[in-house]
Parts: structure tokens; sequence; C-alpha cells
């Protein structure tokens, strides 16, 4: 994994490993400052197992023709962006992570590198979610829809773009996945509406770059994850202990003393 994210970064910027409070941390030299770019790398060591391993293309947007993986509006050229190469990986421990190299549809020389930490994976319909679809005329199913509440990422710039950071992270709705959840076609992809709070602007950046929104859109490869269900670890505990020799006992409620905690999923209760 590591060495894929690396692979598809090229070659405009070299990684160091950098010692920070007894993990290795990986960053990216470039200009005379150290950008972290994921927490995956800071923690790569320490990675949960991977469920699946998704590649990353452009999503057709509706009947148009046009393909998109990120909408980025500027005063200069095209607002959409394409994908070169990336993916997006998932874990058991409800988390992913993803990488895509992305270049503009007018100028192929203003150019991000998107890298971005997912969590809190739910296969219940967040607030403020879904997105709604993009095309009036599509019928689509929700049925194997999942979402990501979580996000915290960067978008680094290249070429005319060289020097500038972006951290990204939510605009309210989850990211989606599932069959149609990219909201412009009926394939199996994700969508993502986030915000860009810009660390370091280069002059490119500062002159043609104005919007702190943007929207990632994509199709993937794979289909919908199951839900996993990790069992618990502790069973907690419930009260209270009766006993009674009759025909007329009427016992009390029983209660929560302690609740069950460890594992993931939604808890299902056997009385027996």
């Amino acid at each position: 994994m590591l060495s894929y994210l690396l692979h598809i970064t090229g070659k405009e910027l070299k990684p160091s490993l950098i010692k920070n409070e007894g993990r290795k941390t990986l960053y990216y030299a470039k200009l005379g400052i150290l950008l972290p770019i994921l927490s995956l790398f800071a923690q790569i060591a320490f990675a949960q197992s991977s469920v699946a391993n998704r590649a990353i293309s452009d999503a057709s947007l509706c009947a148009s023709g046009d393909f998109s993986t990120l909408y980025l509006p500027s005063n200069n050229n095209s607002p959409y962006f394409l994908a070169q190469t990336g993916g997006m990986v998932e874990f058991d421990n409800g988390t992913a992570t993803l990488a895509v190299n992305l270049v503009n549809v007018s100028d192929t020389n203003v150019k991000w590198l998107l890298t971005a930490n997912f969590s809190g994976r739910t296969y219940t319909t967040p607030i403020n979610s879904p997105i709604a679809h993009g095309c009036p005329s599509a019928a689509f199913s929700t049925a194997d829809w999942y979402y990501y509440t979580g996000m915290t990422g960067t978008l680094i710039g290249n070429g005319l773009l060289t020097g500038t950071l972006l951290n990204v992270s939510l605009n309210g709705p989850a990211l989606q996945l599932g069959t149609g959840a990219n909201a412009y076609n009926s394939l199996f992809g994700a969508i993502a509406q986030i915000n860009c709070a810009a660390q370091f602007g280069n002059p490119y950046f500062n002159a043609h770059f104005t919007t702190n929104f943007a929207e990632f859109t994509c199709n993937l490869t794979g289909t919908s994850l199951p839900q996993i269900c990790n069992n618990i670890i502790n069973a907690g505990q419930i009260g209270y202990d009766e006993t009674y020799c009759g025909t007329s006992f009427d016992p009390a409620p029983i209660v929560n003393i302690v609740s069950p905690s460890g594992g993931s999923g939604t808890i299902e209760y056997v009385w027996q």
C-alpha cells in the first residue's frame, strides 16, 4: 500500500521519514517546508486489514458526455479535473484511505494530488445525507449504499500549483458509496462535497482560485462492501437476580447495569 501511494505521487515530491513522538511519520519536503501527507502514512505500520482495494476513474456526468473526478472552480481554467492514477482502500475497522492524482481538463499543467482519510463507516443514512442524484431522470436504489461520516485530507498542488496546500474536510453530507451513489450515473461509485482551507497558496493559486468548496465524484471498481460485524468483547451486565416460589409472582423489569463494549456493527440480542 505504501509503495502504491508513493508511486502515484510521481517524482515532483520527495518523501522523507522523520521520527515524531516515537512514531515514523512520512512527510514530503517541498520548498523548504514539511507537508504532512496523510495520517495513513503516519500510522502505516499500524494499518488495519484491508477489505476492499478499489481503482478510481472519472464519473460520466449524466448524459452530457463530460467526465470529471474533482470539481474545483477557478477564473482561468475548466472547473473539472480528471483522475490520472489513484485508488481507495477500505479497512475492517470502519476506515478508508484515498489517494489520486488529478489534472485539469483545459490545462494539463494545473494539477492536484488529493489524499484523504475517512472514518465512521455506517450503513445507516447520516443526517444531511444522501446527496441528491444530479440526473433528474435517473432511477436508482440506495439499497447497497453506505457512508463515511468523517474526513481529513489534503489537496497538494503540482505543475502551475506547485507549493500550494489545501486542507480538506466534509462539507455537511457524508461520503457516500454504492451503485449510483456518485450522483451522476448508475455505476458503482462515490461522491463527497468538501471544504477547502488554504494553508499555502502560490501566486497562480492566489490569482485564479477563490472558492473554498469542491466536489469529489468518481466511479470505483468492485461492489458494495457488506456490513462487517466484529463480536462484542465485553458482554456487559443486566440485573437483577430474583428468586420466588409460588404462582403469583410479578418480576421486576430487567435493567441495564453495564453496557456491552468492543466490536463493531449493529448489536443483535438473543434471549435464551
